[in-house]
């Protein structure tokens, strides 16, 4: 027998005992309701208005957090292929407070892949429950704060989030922010819904999915570990992947290929994705540039679905790094992801692709609305934008001009049919890695300028470097204990220094050259480690991960043959002991010799 709540109300309210029982029970299931509720109601992705982030923290952390920097060998070098992923950033302990909402002891870290890196206004993830487990807001514990480095603009990821979510394709949800730290206004950052459980759930009904994440890679034999797993079972995720990557990369006709493939992807929503992406002109997503996507594996069919991620470098019509193929350039598909480029191959799918862009373009694409969203958000956020962000407002006018135009180009483009764009495909660009560095140091530092002195002093150094292929190298390293001459040549600034990625790094007279000189078997033969290193890191001794970039040479002007290769890692500091005029730091070091990555062919 079935009875509504309303008819069961109306029996209890007879009784006063349980009308009081009755008033209990629904003040309950309506708290329960609101708790899951806060799914759709996120107050703090109000885009409304700027939230107001307002962090406390140690100010020797906040120069720590700064200056962490992502080891480049590591990002590109080949144990990313075998599943390696290296966490360069480490989560500091900070107070904060969100539109008035206070919240303590959470943890925050720098984030970043290479080109919103910087070590003045960084890009940050907030941990609310890092040491409070019960913290949270609006059932959020994870928040991701943008900076918009490469969003001159400042509102390009929201504006193409809300453009895949208005279409039907899962996106975060975006809204702005002005973080202040300690006091200083570092400006208008985005405030982007991270990838976690609750935002899985809401988009496609469960989490009891796997969902990955995809940085400069593909779906390539071999290369099914270098996506980055955030929840769910890695054992069916990996069999999911691998029969993605074996269909993919089968001889099969076009009929069964498809067949094939719609039994693990969801092809209608790839499309759609796709469709999006080369829209707005995303040139380092998945479909552009093999980078910046995730996808989730939904447990409802076992099918993979696919969603944006880092979509700053958007509303353009740059094409991104290099040319695949020889073919034309068009801005109605863009096919350097695998999955896209061969599924452009298929005339029935390209059809069914140029369908799909149309109906986005007819139904979900509203150049008025755009623009006047625009105007609005510019007059919002203007009080708060930082002098960093100085070119906001040109950058808004190149915005509006693409949103005019945008539709009627591509539809110019395809008017007369699509063209064929013949396809050169290759495995996701890796580093070689040579070896791999690990060992203890003892270097002494000294207080004055290394001009002021001889810039020497004998230190120990413990070193061995466990190698991939014994014949790359002209000798094989085994563990060396010697006593070398360590050298401090002045103050170098390093790949991440000023000018470069992660800029404001610190000041160069911070910044000091360190070489390590290491004899092994007959002399002359030698392996010579040259990176650079901020003096304040060194002399702090909690193993907090330092980053470091340099080279690594083996031989010397007396060898037959000397080989340079660069070198990426990080050492971490373990004690620091101060003695006539200098310090004597200790530090154990774990870092990879690559052959020189040719950057830009990727």
């Amino acid at each position: 027998m079935i009875m509504t709540f309303t008819r069961l109300s109306a029996l209890i309210k007879r009784h006063a005992l349980c009308s009081f029982l009755l008033t209990f029970c629904s003040y309950y299931f309506l708290l329960d309701a609101g708790a899951k509720g806060t799914i759709d109601n996120f107050k703090n992705f109000d885009a409304s208005q700027v939230s107001k982030v307002e962090v406390k923290i140690d100010p020797l952390s906040w120069e720590r957090l700064c200056r962490q920097n992502r080891p480049i060998g590591q990002s590109f070098g080949k144990d990313l292929k075998n599943g390696y992923s290296f966490k360069p950033f480490s989560y500091f302990k900070a107070d904060i407070t969100i539109n008035g909402n206070h919240f303590r002891d959470v943890g925050i870290r720098k984030k970043g892949f290479i080109g919103s890196l910087d070590g003045e206004r960084p890009s940050l993830k907030v941990k609310l429950n890092h040491v409070h487990k019960d913290q949270t807001l609006d059932g959020v514990t994870h928040l991701t704060l943008n900076n918009c480095k490469q969003d001159a603009p400042i509102v390009n990821q929201f504006l193409a989030y809300t453009l895949f979510n208005k279409a039907g394709s899962p996106a975060p949800r975006a809204a702005f922010s002005n973080v202040v730290i300690n006091g200083q206004n570092l400006g208008i950052y985005c405030h982007v819904e991270s990838y976690k459980k609750p935002m899985v759930e809401n988009a496609f009904g469960s989490d009891k999915g796997v969902l990955y994440e995809g940085t400069i890679t593909d779906f390539y034999p071999e290369f099914e570990k270098s996506f980055d797993r955030k929840f769910g079972s890695k054992k069916t995720g990996l069999k999911a992947i691998r029969k993605l990557i074996s269909i993919i990369h089968s001889e099969d006709t076009d009929e069964t290929f498809l067949n094939n493939l719609k039994e693990v992807l969801d092809a209608d929503a790839f499309l759609k994705y796709w469709a999006i992406e080369s829209l707005i002109g995303f040139w380092d997503g998945y479909s552009g540039n093999k980078n910046n996507f995730f996808f989730y594996l939904d447990p409802k069919d076992d099918k993979f679905r696919f969603m944006p991620w880092g979509a700053d470098s958007v509303f353009t019509t740059r094409q991104g790094f290099g040319r695949r193929g020889s073919g034309p350039r068009i801005q109605f598909a863009k096919t350097n992801g695998i999955i896209a480029g061969k599924l452009y191959q298929i005339p029935e799918i390209r059809e069914r692709y140029s369908v799909t862009m149309k109906k986005i373009l007819e139904e979900s694409w509203d150049s008025n609305w755009m623009l006047e969203e625009t105007n609005r958000l510019e007059e919002m956020l203007q009080p708060y934008v930082h002098e960093a962000q100085g070119g906001f407002i040109e950058a808004l006018e190149n915005l509006r001009e693409f949103i005019t135009y945008r539709k009627e180009n591509l539809l110019k483009e395809e008017a007369d049919g699509l063209p064929d764009i013949p396809t050169r495909y290759s495995p996701p660009f890796s580093a070689t890695t040579i070896g791999k560095m690990e060992g203890q140091i003892l270097l002494p530092i000294f207080d004055k300028h290394p001009g002021e002195t001889d810039g020497l002093g004998n230190g120990k150094i413990e070193v061995s470097l466990h190698e991939e292929n014994p014949d790359s190298v002209g000798q094989n390293f085994l563990a060396h204990k010697v006593d070398p001459e360590i050298s401090q040549r002045g103050f170098g600034r390093g790949w991440f220094g000023r000018g470069g990625f992660g800029r404001g790094r610190g000041n160069p007279e911070d910044m000091l050259q360190i070489v390590l000189e290491v004899f092994y078997g007959d002399y002359p033969d030698q392996l010579t480690l040259d990176f650079s290193v901020n003096k304040k890191d060194l002399f702090i001794p909690d193993e907090t991960p330092i980053i470091i970039q340099g080279t690594a040479q083996i031989g010397n002007e007396f060898s037959n043959e000397m080989e340079s290769h660069s070198l990426s890692g990080v050492i971490k500091v373990s004690a620091v002991e101060e003695m006539d005029g200098k310090k004597n730091v200790k530090f154990s070091l774990d870092a990879h010799v690559l052959k020189r990555p040719e950057f830009g062919r990727f």
